[in-house]
């Protein structure tokens, strides 16, 4: 990054990309890669070029954590590797942590709660 500043490019964003990915996209939605599970929700998709019956349906592509990535996360956190059936290793945490009223410091007096 130093090197494209001091040369003058205008560099407005990028993208990470892995080795990863390459096998995603080569294989399609059937194996599953990451630390994030995409429930894709396969259905019909008259635009699809291909496989009309076995696209990601809109508006239906569900995320959640693979017990994966809560063990990154708590070698990232704690700084120790943890054996994930061990007595230290608490897993995921659930929904109930964002239970709570969230304040809007530019819009003063607004608020919104998630329960």
């Amino acid at each position: 990054m130093q090197a494209v500043n001091e040369s003058g490019v205008p560099l407005r964003g990028y993208f990470a990309w892995s080795l990863m990915d390459n096998f995603e996209w080569a294989d399609g939605y059937r194996p599953r890669f990451g630390t994030t599970y995409v429930d894709f929700a396969l259905g019909s998709d008259w635009q699809a070029p291909h496989s009309k019956n076995l696209q990601p349906t809109a508006g239906k592509q569900w995320r959640r954590r693979r017990d994966s990535s809560c063990w990154l996360e708590a070698l990232w956190r704690g700084g120790a590797l943890l054996s994930p059936s061990g007595p230290d290793f608490r897993g995921c945490v659930n929904s109930s942590v964002f239970v709570r009223s969230f304040a809007n410091d530019a819009h003063p007096g607004c608020s919104a709660q998630i329960s």
